[in-house]
C-alpha cells in the first residue's frame, strides 16, 4: 500500500517535513533552550549557561552522525542529542544542559 495513499488527491502541505528526523531535533533543541532560559530565569542555573545552551540549540552546530551512532548503541532517541548539546556548548556551561 502506498505510504501517503491520498498523495494523488492531496497535493502536499508541507507536514510530513515536519516529522523529518532532523526536524524532530530541533523542535527538541528548542524545547531544550526555552527550559534552560527558564531555569535561568528561576535563578536554577547561571544566565551565562542558559545563553551558551541557547546558541547552541541549532542543528546545523551538532554531529548529527555522532547523535545517530549513538542512537543505534543506545536505542534511546534524545539522550545522544543531549549528550552532543552538552559536547557543543562545552565547559563551563555544558554541564547544564538538562
Amino acid at each position: 500500500m502506498n505510504k501517503r495513499f491520498t498523495a494523488s488527491r492531496v497535493p502536499d502541505s508541507g507536514i510530513e517535513a515536519l516529522f523529518d528526523t532532523e526536524e524532530r531535533w530541533q523542535a527538541w533543541l528548542a524545547v531544550e533552550s526555552a527550559l534552560a532560559l527558564t531555569q535561568a530565569d528561576l535563578g536554577l542555573i547561571p544566565r551565562e549557561a542558559a545563553d551558551a545552551i541557547t546558541a547552541a540549540c541549532r542543528i546545523e552546530r551538532l554531529d548529527l552522525e555522532r547523535i545517530r551512532e549513538g542512537i543505534a548503541r543506545t536505542s534511546h532517541p534524545l539522550m545522544p542529542l543531549i549528550l552532543e548539546l552538552s559536547r557543543v556548548v562545552g565547559e563551563p556551561h555544558g554541564g547544564w544542559v538538562h
